[in-house]
């Protein structure tokens, strides 16, 4: 986490921008993951069960919305941190934990979303705020993409790598018999 701080940090050149707003929340969900990835690393070895606490993906919901309310390429690392947790419980066979799961990501972004959408629609300005929010980031970083598609990459790799880096390493802790 610590590290991942520092790394997420090099976006901060004064304040008041939103990767130092996105800070928080990605810092939040990525140290919910490595409890997770420890947890499910222990549990794997004793029982070789994985169960992911809805209200985790609750909070990954929640500051999925956050951020993506914010500037949506800011919940990539969120957005690695839940496809590795749906990988695990896919191959244990998880269906229940799987949809409670799923379940609590929505509840968690709609609590987000609701006071936004409602205080947009009492304005008259929902249809404005959901181009400006979604479809505009879209429209904007499609411009040119053949240029970029190296620095597409890239940028995937910077902001999932961390939480793919974490699956990995509770992978390799989880097939160890004596982790210390």
């Amino acid at each position: 986490v610590l590290l991942n701080l520092f790394v997420l940090s090099t976006t901060s050149s004064g304040g008041n921008f939103t990767e130092e707003f996105s800070l928080p929340p990605v810092l939040l969900c990525e140290l919910l993951a490595v409890i997770y990835t420890k947890k499910c690393g222990e549990s794997l070895r004793e029982s070789g069960e994985a169960e992911h606490p809805p209200l985790y993906a609750a909070v990954y919901g929640f500051c999925f919305m956050y951020l993506a309310l914010i500037r949506i390429t800011n919940a990539a690392l969120i957005c690695g941190i839940v496809g590795a947790v749906l990988v695990v419980l896919i191959a244990t066979k998880k269906w229940n934990n799987l949809l409670r799961n799923m379940a609590g990501f929505l509840i968690g972004a709609a609590l987000c979303f609701a006071p936004v959408a409602l205080y947009f629609l009492a304005k008259g300005a929902f249809g404005e705020m959901l181009y400006g929010t979604f479809v505009f980031p879209f429209m904007y970083s499609n411009d040119g993409v053949t240029n970029r598609i190296a620095s597409t990459w890239m940028s995937i790799l910077y902001y999932i790598g961390p939480a793919l880096s974490g699956f990995f390493a509770a992978l390799i802790y989880g097939r160890k018999k004596e982790p210390y």
